[in-house]
């Protein structure tokens, strides 16, 4: 989770405006169109009082993270994998 965050943060505050915000966060979008259809409609007022686009921004902020982050734990996994298979 440390990991996407601090990508995530320099990606926003080093590059705004750019592409590679585009592509941190396209990851999320689709997912928040398809898991926002299975949550609560209050919980998109949880997470802004007027509900809308707002809303499904932070949903699909919130789910980047979670693709972020299932993509470093795998590259973890895979390295620490190779490394171990190397050392035997």
């Amino acid at each position: 989770m440390l990991v996407a965050l601090a990508l995530g943060a320099g990606v926003f505050f080093l590059l705004p405006r750019t592409a590679a915000v585009t592509v941190f966060i396209a990851p999320g979008i689709p997912l928040a169109g398809f898991f926002g259809r299975f949550l609560p409609e209050g919980f998109a007022y949880y997470l802004h009082p007027e509900g809308g686009a707002p809303s499904f921004l932070a949903l699909a902020l919130i789910f980047t993270l979670l693709f972020w982050t299932l993509v470093a734990a795998g590259l973890y996994m895979l390295w620490r994998r190779l490394r171990r298979t190397r050392a035997a």
